[in-house]
């Protein structure tokens, strides 16, 4: 906040040197940064990924380029974050791109981890990130200071040709984005160099401007107007669809509600824009899960410490509204027996289970229960329960 008033307080002819004073990296931060992402480049250049997924060839890196803000030289001190986009041989087309992106994904998670470089310097937290399009994402430290870095990896098909890399692309290329039919977002990476040669070659004053921007967001993405919105309840509600993505992309709480109770899907819902309600959903569950398995390995590990027990458990229903489900629910009751390292789940759903992790996926089947009242969708909120089927709007 000192400096959100330092800022306000910066007449414009002055606003170059607070750039530099408060907002450029430190050069000692910049070179540990470039060597640890180097040795990301290195592992990416040097592995050939081959394996079951799907591809009758060795899958080799054309090229591995730093986009976002690190690439274009717009970082803010203090930010660790590296966003790669890689090349890859396999992709002839955006169609094969859409097809083997997963597959891909899961087989670069695989390789990383017999990287001995990577293990070196801390590799942890390596995960597939859903988002647009779907990155793996993992954390390595600094060799000098030990600060962790997040780095960001999308794979993608190199639909541009070395050189028109910084000039306009042929009208073929657009056509064939066109025809592969891809989430809006998908495919953007494929054009990452067209993206970061238009900010990485203009003038500094450029790039002091958006870490200008950049700071003004950081401070005030989650600030709030005299009703209790925040930028993205505005741009929600007002219909920016292109404003609410940005927003989204940029971590804004999809979960935030103003004075009147109403959620930014709430928002979504009145604007009658199925996109719009699509969007702030896809965002919202994602949220919601990635909340509700944060704590998965460690409840596991408490099970596999835990001494022998036995836990029955009955619920009821009381729902105003019809779920989506065809099923009406019935009372359910569930008994979990954990005896000498057998686990056994029981219930008269006969759900069959065989492992501890019953208990948690069960529970994540059931909180993915829809009712819906009047024209506003809503999630039944459930502490705990095992045992029913009942998937996801």
């Amino acid at each position: 906040m000192a400096l959100t008033m330092e800022l306000y307080g910066t007449p414009a002819s002055r606003l170059d040197s607070f750039v530099a004073q408060w907002l450029q990296p430190h050069r000692e931060q910049k070179e540990e940064l470039l060597e640890a992402v180097w040795t990301v480049q290195k592992f990416l250049r040097e592995e050939h990924f081959e394996g079951d997924c799907g591809l009758d060839q060795k899958v080799r890196v054309l090229k591995v380029l730093k986009v976002g803000s690190f690439g274009n030289g717009t970082a803010l001190r203090n930010s660790l974050e590296v966003d790669l986009v890689v090349f890859l041989s396999c992709f002839h087309s955006f169609q094969q791109e859409a097809k083997h992106h997963r597959a891909i994904l899961n087989l670069m998670r695989k390789k990383l981890w017999y990287c001995q470089d990577l293990l070196a310097l801390g590799l942890e937290d390596v995960e597939i990130v859903q988002g647009v399009p779907d990155a793996l994402v993992f954390t390595i430290q600094t060799r000098g200071t030990e600060e962790p870095i997040t780095v960001t990896i999308v794979p993608a098909y190199r639909a541009l040709e070395p050189s028109v890399s910084n000039s306009q692309p042929q009208p073929e290329v657009y056509v064939s984005v066109i025809e592969a039919h891809g989430y809006p977002g998908n495919f953007s990476p494929s054009f990452s160099e067209l993206q970061r040669n238009f900010v990485k070659h203009r003038p500094t004053k450029l790039k002091s401007l958006l870490r200008l921007v950049k700071h003004w967001y950081l401070q005030n993405v989650e600030a709030l107007d005299p009703r209790g919105r925040t930028l993205l309840h505005l741009a929600v509600s007002l219909g920016h669809l292109e404003s609410a993505r940005v927003l989204l992309r940029h971590k804004a709480d999809v979960t935030k509600e103003n004075r009147e109770g109403w959620t930014v899907l709430h928002e979504a819902v009145s604007t009658g824009d199925p996109e719009m309600v699509y969007t702030v959903l896809q965002h919202r569950d994602y949220h919601n899960t990635s909340m509700a398995l944060e704590g998965v390995p460690e409840l596991l590990q408490k099970i596999l410490e835990a001494p022998d027990f036995y836990v029955q458990m009955k619920w009821e229903f009381t729902s105003w509204g019809k779920p989506q489900n065809p099923r009406e629910p019935p009372d359910g009751h569930s008994a979990c027996d954990r005896t000498k390292g057998n686990r056994r789940v029981e219930t008269n759903q006969q759900t069959p289970a065989q492992q501890d992790t019953v208990l948690i996926n069960q529970h994540q089947q059931f909180t993915q229960a829809w009712w819906v009242k009047a024209k506003l969708i809503h999630k039944r909120p459930v502490m705990w329960a095992v045992g029913l089927d009942m998937p996801g709007l």
